[in-house]
């Protein structure tokens, strides 16, 4: 069971049953020929680190509940697999209404743990450049041939372990992509467009082995993304 978590002010205070809760701990590092830190222990989920380059990333999707996480097709054993899927104004804990906004949220927490926070799209960027370039995708996204669309599998040898978890379209409320790409969200923002913010966001996708920075399309602040928690 995936435990909500409701933002207030900018600052993150979980609630649970009326009462606040937190949990933040660590474990033994991973093993398997990945290199990673201890780790983490979100409310109720544990998740695995990866340590790549300069950087360390959580090496699964956030899957906590909040005001606007959504389970692919409503189901919670996608969000097991891939993790929740995140919009933006809920992730970063502005208010629904946070519009014509031109000022980044880089280095904001949201709704990662203590000591971590939403990669900015600088972040993905680094990652992407240690990686190769229009190579990364090829080396980020998992080796599980049943769960990508045929022949999108990737090596994994960056062991981030990335899963065709699709998103949510905001402007259709429609889900989309499932086992054919997935869409991580970003604290940097693009520009205004048509009257709302519009954010980056990365793409892995079955068709490219490239790790993909996407236009407005899917930055708009109420589609749905997953995010990848990265360390302080």
């Amino acid at each position: 069971m995936r435990l909500l978590l409701i933002f207030a002010f900018l600052i993150f205070v979980p609630v649970l049953y009326g009462q606040v809760f937190v949990s933040y701990s660590t474990s033994s590092p991973i093993t398997g020929g990945c290199t990673g830190e201890s780790s983490v222990s979100w409310y109720g989920q544990t998740y695995s680190t990866i340590i790549i380059g300069t950087q360390t990333w959580f090496k699964e999707n956030l899957n906590v509940a909040s005001a606007s996480s959504r389970c692919y097709n409503d189901l919670e054993s996608n969000c097991d697999t891939y993790g929740a899927l995140y919009e933006f104004w809920d992730a970063l804990g502005v208010t629904p209404e946070w519009s014509y906004q031109t000022t980044d949220l880089d280095g904001t927490q949201g709704i990662c743990p203590t000591g971590w926070r939403i990669p900015s799209q600088t972040d993905f960027t680094t990652l992407r450049t240690y990686l190769g370039g229009d190579v990364a995708g090829g080396k980020m996204k998992s080796t599980d041939s049943g769960d990508w669309t045929s022949g999108g599998s990737g090596s994994n040898s960056s062991c981030f372990m990335g899963k065709p978890g699709g998103g949510w379209n905001g402007n259709t409320s429609v889900y989309e992509s499932l086992h054919d790409a997935t869409h991580y969200l970003t604290t940097t923002i693009i520009d205004n467009y048509s009257g709302h913010t519009t954010i980056h966001s990365w793409e892995l996708n079955y068709t490219s082995d490239d790790f993909i920075s996407l236009a407005p399309v899917y930055g708009y602040m109420y589609n749905g993304l997953s995010i990848r928690c990265i360390k302080n």
